[in-house]
C-alpha cells in the first residue's frame, strides 16, 4: 500500500532535551504535536507518561526550537527559551504552574538570549545574551524574586559565552568562552568581586570540565593532542592529563548526577550513540542495556540523581522519551510517539557504508528499498547534510522513509567537514567550502555507481542550509551527474551571505567560511551563483521568510538569475518559518512539493 508524504510525518513530534522535576514525578519537554513547537507536561505514574497537557498554545510566541532549553525552579516554576516563528531572537519565559503566571525575562527587540541552568536557590537564572552587544554574548544572572538583571562578563571576541551549571574552581564559579570550532576556554568569576581568572586556555580543541576527581583533579572531556574527544583526569597544579583510554570515537555528553554517585557518559560510534554509567568518583563501569542502534540527544537528572530522563530515537524510531532509574540502571520507554498509518516493519533500516575518497575513509548511510534488486535500476537520492561541521547520524528522517517506500533509494554521506571522525576531518572545511568535500561528494556517487544498485541516469540531489549550498555547488561543479536538484535554504552567494549572518556570528564566519573582503576571489569560485551557466538540471527553491542565518536573497538571488535565464526554476517561500520547519502544515507543504518535484524528474 501506497501511503502520502503526509503518513511518514505523522508522529508526536518529541523535541531532546526533556526536563525532570525536582520529585521526579513530572517531565516537561516540547512537542509539535499540535502543529507547531509547544510547551508540554506529564506526569510519571507506574513507570509510565500520563497523557500530557500542553502550557503553552499561542500562536505568536514559539519555543525555540533550535536549541531546545527546560528547567525546574523549584516545584511550580518552569524556565523555557522561546523565538516568534524560526527568527532565532531568543528570549526567556519563566511559567509559574500553580499561579498561572507567565512572564518574558528578557525580549529586547533583535538579541539572542539562552540560559545554562537555574541555581541551587532554586530563584537565580545563569544566562547568556547579546541584549547590551550584537557581537558579543555576555554572561548574566536574573533574580526571579526581585526580577533583576545583573550582567557579569562579556568579550567580545569570543562566538559564545556560557556558565557551566554550578561548577566552581577555587571559589570562582566557572564559564566557557567558545571562539570557534574546536577552541575553547574555560574562565572562573568571582561571585563578590566579579574578577575572572583563567583557567584553561590552549587553542588545540575542547576542553569541558565534568566535575572534581579529587582535590585539585578534574574528570573532563577533551581532545588536547588527539582527534577525538575523550575522558581524562586533569591536574591543574601540574597540568598534566591522565587519560582514561584511548577513544576512537568522540565522547559526546559526560556528566555527574547530582548525589555524585554515578557518571553518565555517551559516545558517538559512527553516528551512533553508545551510553555506560559508572560509579563516582571510582569509576566502575556498571551494567547497563540501553538500545545502541540510534542517538541520544538530551539527559536530564532529578534534583537527588536517582533517576533520569532523556530522548532517543533511531533511523526507524520517532524521538521518545525514556526514564533510567540509575539505582537498578533500568530502562523503559515513557512515550510511543509514531501514530503513522505506515507499520513500522515497513521502515527500512540504513547499511552504513564506507568507501575511500583521496586516501580517507568516508562513510555514508544507504537507504534501499525493501526487496530490491541489485540490477542497476534504482533511482537515487543524495542527500548532502547541513552545517557543514554537522554529521548525517543514525536518526528519523521521514522523507528518507516516504522515498525508500516509493521506490528510490537515498545516498546521506558523511564528507570532510562531517564531525564524529576526529578534529581534522572535521576542520578540513574551513574556508574550503564547497572544495575539500566535493571530492568525497564525487567519489561517493562514483561508489554508487560501481556498486550494482543504482541506476546512474536518475541521480538527484537534495539538501537544507549547508546541504542546499552544497546541492547548488554540485550541479554548478557535476551538471551531467544529476537530473533534477533541490535546494532548502541554502546560500548561493557566500559574498553576500558572509554579510548577512548575524552580527554576533561574524567572528565564527571569518573562520569557518572566510572574508568577505579578504577571500573575496575564493568566495566568488565557491559560490554557485556565478557559475549558473554550468547548470543543466531542474531546480526546485525552498526558503523561509524569517531566516536569520541564511536570509531570504540567497534565495531570491538565484532564482531571479535562473529565470532570467529561462531555465527550468521552482521557488516556494514560507512567510512564518526561519532556518527549518517548525510548523507541521509547512513541513509537510515543503518536503510533498519536494518529492513531486523529484518523482516528476526522476520516473
Amino acid at each position: 500500500m501506497k501511503h502520502p508524504v503526509s503518513a511518514y510525518f505523522n508522529r508526536m513530534v518529541v523535541f531532546p532535551f526533556p526536563a525532570l522535576s525536582p520529585d521526579g514525578k513530572r517531565v516537561a519537554y516540547l512537542s509539535s504535536v499540535t502543529g507547531s513547537p509547544q510547551i508540554w507536561l506529564g506526569s510519571m505514574c507506574k513507570g509510565l507518561l500520563e497523557f500530557p497537557r500542553p502550557l503553552t498554545a499561542g500562536t505568536e510566541k514559539q519555543p525555540y526550537v533550535l536549541g531546545p532549553k527546560i528547567d525546574w525552579a523549584g516545584p511550580d516554576r518552569l524556565v523555557a527559551v522561546m523565538d516568534r516563528h524560526g527568527d532565532e531572537a531568543t528570549f526567556i519565559e519563566v511559567t509559574n504552574l500553580k499561579t498561572g503566571e507567565r512572564y518574558t525575562l528578557d525580549d529586547k527587540p533583535g538579541t539572542r538570549s539562552s540560559f545554562s541552568h537555574i541555581g541551587r536557590d532554586n530563584n537565580t537564572i545563569f544566562l547568556s545574551s547579546n541584549r547590551d552587544n550584537p557581537v558579543a554574548q555576555a554572561l548574566y544572572t536574573f533574580d526571579m524574586k526581585n526580577r533583576r538583571l545583573e550582567k557579569w562578563f562579556e568579550d567580545s571576541k569570543s562566538f559564545s559565552a556560557s556558565w557551566l551549571g554550578e561548577k566552581t574552581f577555587k571559589g570562582h564559579r566557572l564559564f566557557m568562552l567558545y571562539r570557534g570550532a574546536g577552541h575553547v576556554s574555560i574562565h572562573g568569576i568571582h561571585p563578590k568581586t566579579k574578577k575572572v581568572i583563567d583557567v584553561f586556555h590552549k587553542e588545540d580543541g575542547i576542553f569541558i570540565p565534568v566535575g572534581e576527581w579529587r582535590k585539585g583533579k578534574w574528570l573532563v572531556v577533551s581532545d588536547q593532542g588527539r582527534q577525538f574527544s575523550g575522558l581524562a583526569i586533569y591536574d591543574f597544579k601540574t597540568g598534566e592529563f591522565k587519560w582514561l583510554g584511548r577513544d576512537q570515537w568522540d565522547v559526546e555528553f559526560a556528566d555527574v548526577s547530582p548525589d555524585k554517585k554515578h557518571l553518565v557518559v555517551s559516545r558517538n560510534v559512527a553516528g551512533r550513540s553508545e551510553v555506560e554509567i559508572l560509579t563516582w568518583p571510582a569509576l566502575k563501569k556498571l551494567a547497563l542495556k540501553v538500545p545502541k542502534d540510534g542517538v541520544i540527544d538530551g539527559l536530564s537528572f532529578s534534583k537527588n540523581g536517582k533517576e533520569a530522563v532523556f530522548s532517543m530515537q533511531s533511523p526507524t524510531e520517532t524521538r521518545n522519551l525514556y526514564h533510567l532509574d540509575l539505582r537498578s540502571r533500568k530502562v523503559r520507554p515513557l512515550t510511543d510517539t509514531w501514530t503513522s498509518p505506515v507499520p513500522h516493519a515497513a521502515l527500512v533500516k540504513p547499511e552504513l557504508v564506507k568507501y575511500e575518497s583521496n586516501g580517507k575513509s568516508i562513510h555514508a548511510w544507504f537507504y534501499r528499498p525493501k526487496g530490491a534488486k541489485k540490477d542497476a535500476s534504482l533511482p537515487v537520492i543524495v542527500w548532502p547534510h547541513g552545517g557543514p561541521q554537522f554529521q548525517e547520524r543514525a536518526s528519523i528522517r521521514p522523507i528518507f522513509q516516504y522515498f525508500v517506500a516509493r521506490g528510490f533509494a537515498v545516498w546521506a554521506p558523511n564528507p570532510s567537514g562531517s564531525t564524529g571522525y576526529g578534529k581534522d576531518f572535521m576542520r578540513a572545511i574551513e574556508g574550503q567550502w564547497g572544495t575539500a568535500d566535493l571530492p568525497d561528494m564525487q567519489n561517493g556517487i562514483a561508489w554508487l555507481k560501481s556498486s550494482g544498485w543504482i541506476d546512474e541516469k536518475r541521480i538527484a540531489i537534495m539538501g537544507g542550509s549547508y546541504g542546499g549550498y552544497m546541492t547548488l555547488r554540485s550541479i554548478t561543479r557535476l551538471p551531467e551527474v544529476f537530473k533534477v536538484a533541490v535546494d532548502i535554504f541554502g546560500p548561493s552567494n557566500l559574498l553576500t551571505f558572509a554579510k548577512s549572518v548575524p552580527p554576533d556570528w561574524t567572528p565564527y564566519m571569518d573562520q569557518l567560511l572566510g572574508n568577505p573582503e579578504r577571500d573575496k576571489e575564493k568566495l566568488m569560485e565557491q559560490s554557485p551563483i556565478f557559475s549558473l551557466d554550468k547548470i543543466r538540471c531542474p531546480l526546485l527553491v525552498i526558503q523561509g521568510a524569517k531566516d536569520p542565518r541564511v536570509v531570504q536573497a540567497e534565495s531570491d538571488q538565484i532564482v531571479e538569475a535562473l529565470k532570467k535565464r529561462g531555465h527550468p526554476v521552482d521557488y516556494i517561500v514560507f512567510e512564518d518559518e526561519g532556518h527549518g520547519f517548525f510548523k507541521l502544515e509547512n513541513e509537510l507543504k515543503a518536503y510533498t512539493a519536494a518529492a513531486d518535484f523529484l518523482e516528476k524528474y526522476l520516473g
